[in-house]
């Protein structure tokens, strides 16, 4: 199991698969503290994808970014990224040294010992998004504690986390979590970054 520190986020991708965007918003949210990122651009064919992944670590060179990739292995190898993530519905790979992530929602099937291996664990939707408004879909704060309690794996929140949501994880003692529109939509990102970790970090 990796170590996890207080207000420990992932920032992932918003699937637009514009360079630019990525270029001046991924950088601004290393600088305010939010380290791992996840490429998930799965609509972009693997020759586009991986050079995308080359330009967010060009324009991270100097800062300490940890990139990772959702379902390209050949992109993760080629250019030493931190690692995989997976879809549920993904097969885990066995005797790969690749770091995997894998998502999981409240009927998943593998709380199982086949999790051992893996990095980190991303569970949700913790909350409404507006992809999944029901509230008959999404688990919050309680189910999502009784349902990370059973992983050996560092697990991360997602799905509607935001500014206005944060507080809630943090007043249940949830240190970890992940989200796409909090940082791609904001104005500001490195501000954003600085306020999301410091919020989750307060009780």
């Amino acid at each position: 199991m990796s170590e996890q520190i207080a207000g420990d986020w992932f920032a992932v991708t918003p699937g637009r698969g514009d360079e630019a965007e990525l270029k001046e918003k991924v950088p601004a949210l290393v600088r305010g503290g939010v380290t791992r990122i996840l490429l998930r651009e799965k609509q972009l064919s693997p020759s586009r994808r991986s050079a995308l992944a080359e330009a967010v670590l060009e324009a991270c060179s100097s800062l300490p970014l940890r990139l990772w990739i959702s379902g390209d292995s050949a992109t993760a190898r080629r250019l030493g990224l931190a690692g995989v993530h997976l879809a549920e519905s993904d097969s885990l790979p066995s005797h790969d040294p690749l770091p995997f992530g894998v998502s999981l929602h409240r009927d998943s099937e593998r709380w199982n010992e086949q999790l051992g291996a893996v990095h980190h664990g991303f569970l949700g939707p913790v909350f409404a998004t507006p992809s999944k408004p029901s509230t008959t879909r999404w688990l919050g704060t309680k189910t999502f504690l009784e349902l990370a309690s059973r992983l050996r794996v560092p697990v991360y929140a997602i799905g509607g986390v935001n500014q206005g949501t944060i507080p809630q994880l943090a007043k249940v003692g949830i240190r970890h979590a992940a989200a796409i529109r909090l940082f791609f939509d904001s104005n500001d990102p490195e501000a954003t970054a600085r306020q999301c970790r410091q919020a989750l970090e307060e009780c």
